[in-house]
């Protein structure tokens, strides 16, 4: 499409109360020589958006799961493992649902059980220890 046949839905104007009628209202509001602290414009926000995701994508659970978590950070490595024991446990769920042989869903019903103890047990205390270690300094520096 040229920007001739874009003019028409650019100069016209949003739906009341949607995300983009108080896009354009900032926009309107910082180009009328408004004060731009007091307003975020969406290019601003878009920006802090992009620096928060990066900030924190490194815990993003699906890319933790794919791939291979060897890093300085064990609270991170330790619920990637975690997170795909859980999904395993739920696979062997969904296989023993299905499964017509008794002895099998025996089987993988104890299966099941041995991983949620050792999850139980083991790994939720450790990793809320770590996550107390990451959460403390925030905490101390939110309180100064």
């Amino acid at each position: 499409p040229s920007s001739s046949d874009l003019l028409p839905l650019l100069s016209s104007s949003p739906p009341a109360g949607s995300y983009l009628a108080v896009a354009s209202s900032t926009l309107d509001h910082v180009g009328a020589g408004g004060d731009r602290a007091a307003a975020m414009t969406v290019i601003d926000i878009l920006t802090r958006v992009d620096a928060i995701c990066q900030k924190y994508d490194k815990y993003d659970a699906e890319k933790l799961n794919g791939a291979n978590v060897a890093g300085e950070d064990p609270f991170a490595r330790l619920y990637g493992s975690v997170d795909a024991e859980i999904s395993q446990c739920v696979e062997k769920a969904e296989a023993a649902r299905q499964e017509k042989n008794r002895a099998t869903v025996v089987a993988l019903n104890a299966e099941i059980r041995r991983a949620k103890a050792k999850l139980l047990e083991e790994d939720l205390p450790k990793l809320q220890r770590l996550a107390l270690k990451k959460v403390r300094p925030i905490i101390s520096a939110l309180t100064r």
